[in-house]
């Protein structure tokens, strides 16, 4: 067989078969449909835990499979699970963003989605004496966002306990001053408050015995 023409076969067969492999190795829409159904189906949870007077946080991937890995921005990692996987050692009061990829063969690396898990800031103040029985105060509140030192937090505390206890002074004075008003007002009228008082009692002991008069006929 002629070389000329061997060399054109050879040539027509390097850009037929990449083609055919291409036609078979491509990502479809197909694919990328039945991709973001396995990205939109994966959920988040998280749990904390306390360790030497520190918070940290677990976080939960549900409903992982082999069709896509999740990428950790924060920590610069990847995973490839099926089912769930749970990842530890997450500070509070931050936001974690996984993002979700293909991992099909055709689809490879493919971005399909993001999850935003926002972690609550912690208050490790909250379990001070200070705080015995203000556990509903700002300052007192375990997930409460209190960025102070701890003299900081002592002053205010104590700043609110002061304008507390003075508080409530004033609302016993209150109730003390309408008693003495009270009070006041019968020691200078009671020549005529009590006249009045004693009338009417005499005509209920008078109607209760003519009651108790009829009631034995």
């Amino acid at each position: 067989m002629n070389k000329k023409i061997l060399k054109l076969i050879a040539l027509m067969l390097l850009v037929i078969l990449p083609c055919k492999v291409n036609a078979y190795n491509f990502c479809t829409t197909d694919d990328t449909v039945k991709l973001n159904k396995f990205a939109a189906n994966v959920l988040t949870n998280y749990n904390y835990y306390e360790v030497n007077g520190q918070v940290k946080f677990k976080i939960t991937i549900n409903n992982l499979n082999s069709n896509i890995y999740i990428y950790d921005v924060k920590k610069k990692q990847t995973y490839y699970s099926i089912g769930e996987i749970t990842l530890d050692n997450y500070g509070p009061n931050q936001t974690v963003e996984y993002k979700i990829y293909s991992n099909l063969p055709y689809c490879k690396g493919q971005y399909l989605n993001s999850l935003y898990v926002t972690l609550p800031p912690y208050n490790r103040y909250y379990k001070d004496k200070l705080c015995e029985g203000l556990e509903n105060y700002r300052l007192c509140q375990r997930w409460s966002n209190v960025d102070l030192t701890y003299d900081e937090f002592k002053k205010e505390m104590n700043d609110y306990l002061n304008s507390k206890n003075q508080n409530e002074t004033i609302n016993l004075n209150d109730y003390k001053s309408i008693y003495q008003i009270i009070l006041d007002f019968y020691i200078k009228y009671y020549y005529i408050i009590l006249p009045i008082i004693i009338i009417i009692g005499g005509i209920i002991i008078v109607l209760k015995k003519q009651k108790e008069n009829n009631d034995e006929f």
